[in-house]
């Protein structure tokens, strides 16, 4: 059976920073500030050693006033389909943990549904794929 495309447009990931300046709402890991809302959002971010404090938004103190929609974000097309993982054709050179690595904070991927799987291909499986978890666990660790 041919895999069937999940949706007519890609699917995009924003990996924004959680963190804020020491002190702020979102410093230091906590779960729900003492609050019993019964959902578990996870940890938040904790500042990592040898940051600069106050820690500033994408690395621009200017943008921290802004609106989301307001900000231009490094993107890649078909962000999964990397020459080093093998793809052929690549869109990309490095792969996605490298493209976050490397300033990226937005991924187009296109997502396919295969006997109950959800894969991330770019046109034919058959050229390359990847199971959607997947991805979703690597940007999970980047996180």
């Amino acid at each position: 059976m041919r895999p069937s495309r999940l949706a007519s447009c890609a699917f995009v990931v924003f990996v924004a920073s959680a963190c804020g300046a020491e002190g702020g709402d979102d410093a230091g890991v906590t779960r729900d500030a003492g609050r019993d809302t019964g959902v578990d959002a996870g940890p938040r971010c904790e500042p990592a050693d040898g940051l600069p404090t106050p820690l500033v938004c994408n690395g621009h103190a200017s943008l921290c006033d802004r609106p989301f929609d307001d900000v231009a974000y490094a993107t890649t097309h078909n962000a999964m389909s990397s020459d080093a993982d093998g793809w052929i054709p690549p869109n990309q050179g490095p792969a996605m943990w490298q493209q976050l690595e490397d300033g990226v904070r937005a991924m187009m991927l296109d997502t396919y549904e295969d006997d109950g799987e959800t894969l991330l291909c770019h046109g034919i499986c058959a050229l390359g794929s990847r199971p959607f978890v997947d991805a979703l666990r690597e940007l999970r660790s980047f996180m």
